[in-house]
């Protein structure tokens, strides 16, 4: 049972009770694919499956509309009835429960390598993000649930979330991309600056077979590898989210979301909080050569200028060479200035590319996914039950996979099976047998249907 993971579950009990408007909201293509799998061909089987379907989606909906809605105000003025660090503490339960993983700070470091989409370095200016607010939210309310397996480090400035991964390849020479890379490796190789990088904890099999520039050209030669066609692949982040807290001049600003799409590994770095734009080594080795050649021949002509007779002539003559120096000088800090900005301007159309939505919208975003989710989670759980019941958590867990891989045609699923199994058990769908440990369905889905989705709710907090 490899392809499913059953991973821990988060209770959100405590969760506030307000009022919730319903939406209807079309979700019936597991539903749909469980009846014609599992033959239910009688009419009015299929009208109570669906109808039944319908009422428990939004049944989930107003479970976390009811949960976020305080987190959605935090960023309304004048209306926010939580704090920084019990925003977080909702956020990072939205997150878990929408299967999101938190990304090693060092991964992200290594991402900074200039060899996919973003070539050029991208860093971030910590002077302008606050440093006290998030390991306090890593304490509370992330580390503890890293106590079976390794804790991931955490940033004290910024933190990455990312979910879902695919492949994404693209083949070519790379010449300029190279070069960058070649001076940067040979800087790395005379100041020994260069550390092998350790993949661990859960985006370690994800990240192992990636086929980076910066790899392919330290294995078959820096110099050999310069007009050698290379496929380059990495993995490719369906949605990532990056949370950090600005400073507000002396007083730190409010916890700031930022939701991306489709983000390569290796350009992690272009979505860094407060970016700041750094030439690449070729084009920052140009600046240099060039200011130090004018350096030099400005003092060399201010000291044979000296050394010459005292003439009129003289004097007009290097006058002339003195503010030409002068203004190429000027001229090469204005073609500096000009080229930071055009790479300002790349990584712009790039994040614009990218950018899905920002706090409040994020949260609508992360609500819609986690509904989704729950939704499909709790029906599969409920359904294998009720027709092939009683059946134990195990049983249960490969009947799903099976479905999973067989008719929806996924070879992986993240499921949440502790928490479907308990959402079930608390909404009067299903009751567990302290016998053998199975579980039977204790509710027909008309009988779930008849009820008023603010009742199931209620059962959901536990009321």
């Amino acid at each position: 049972m490899a392809a499913l993971k059953v991973k821990r579950s988060i209770d959100c009990s405590d969760s506030p009770k307000l009022g919730f408007t319903f939406v209807r909201r079309p979700y019936a293509e597991t539903a749909e694919a469980l009846s014609s799998s599992f033959l239910l061909t009688d009419a009015a089987a299929n009208s109570d499956w669906r109808e039944f379907h319908q009422a428990l989606d939004l049944t989930i909906q107003g479970y976390f509309y009811n949960f976020v809605q305080p987190l959605k105000q935090y960023w309304r003025a004048k209306q926010s009835r939580i704090d920084d660090l019990a925003a977080l503490r909702q956020l990072y339960i939205l997150l878990r429960s929408g299967e999101y993983n938190v990304v090693h700070p060092s991964l992200v470091d290594d991402s900074q390598k200039m060899d996919f989409e973003v070539t050029f370095p991208v860093s971030s200016n910590l002077k302008e993000l606050d440093n006290s607010l998030l390991p306090a939210w890593y304490v509370e309310s992330i580390m503890p649930y890293y106590n079976e397996g390794p804790t991931p480090n955490f940033s004290k400035y910024y933190q990455f979330f990312t979910r879902g991964t695919k492949r994404v390849e693209k083949t070519g020479l790379f010449v300029f991309e190279k070069l960058d890379i070649l001076v940067d490796e040979l800087w790395c190789k005379l100041t020994r600056q260069i550390k092998p990088v350790q993949f661990s904890g859960v985006l370690a099999d994800t990240l192992s077979d990636r086929v980076t520039l910066r790899g392919y050209m330290r294995a078959n030669g820096l110099f050999a590898s310069l007009l050698k066609k290379v496929t380059l692949r990495e993995p490719l982040f369906c949605s990532v989210i990056v949370v950090y807290r600005p400073m507000g001049g002396d007083v730190p600003g409010p916890v700031e979301l930022r939701q991306y799409s489709d983000v390569a590994f290796a350009d992690l770095q272009g979505l860094l909080p407060k970016r700041k734009v750094s030439l690449p080594p070729v084009d920052s080795i140009k600046v240099v050569v060039q200011v130090l050649l004018l350096v030099w021949f400005f003092v060399a002509s201010i000291e044979e200028w000296r050394a010459s007779t005292a003439s009129v002539g003289n004097f007009s003559y290097w006058s002339l060479v003195l503010s030409a120096i002068i203004g190429r000088i000027v001229t090469l800090v204005y073609e500096y200035m000009a080229c930071v900005s055009h790479y300002e301007n790349v990584l712009d159309s790039w994040i614009d590319r990218k950018r899905e939505s920002r706090n409040e919208s994020t949260i609508n975003q992360l609500m819609e996914d986690v509904t989704g989710q729950e939704s499909k989670e709790v029906i599969l759980c409920y359904f294998f039950i009720w027709r092939f019941g009683p059946l134990s958590q195990e049983e249960v867990a490969q009947r799903v996979e099976d479905f999973v891989r067989n008719s929806l045609d996924q070879p992986t699923f993240e499921f949440d099976l502790d928490g479907a199994l308990r959402k079930a058990v608390r909404l009067g769908l299903i009751i567990g047998e302290s016998e053998g440990g199975k579980y039977r369905h204790a509710m027909e889905p008309s009988a779930f249907s008849q009820r008023h989705p603010t009742e199931h709710i209620l059962h959901l907090f536990n009321v």
